[in-house]
């Protein structure tokens, strides 16, 4: 048996983990390149919180370097 420390995170998680509002969470998941998977009814977004920091570092790497 694998066993995986996967943590999906929903909009509301990362607008608590991170100190955003819930529509800026809703943005940040619809930008292209993000990490997202939407959830079974197809209206709920997911993302796994490690691929989702990764992304966030190298968008703000990116950022910075312009």
């Amino acid at each position: 048996m694998i066993e995986t420390n996967l943590k999906l995170l929903t909009t509301k998680d990362i607008s608590e983990i991170y100190g955003i509002p819930r529509t800026t969470a809703y943005e940040l998941l619809h930008i292209r390149g993000c990490p997202v998977v939407k959830g079974g009814n197809g209206k709920r977004f997911l993302v796994e919180q490690g691929a989702f920091e990764d992304w966030l570092t190298k968008r703000r790497m990116n950022q910075v370097a312009q």
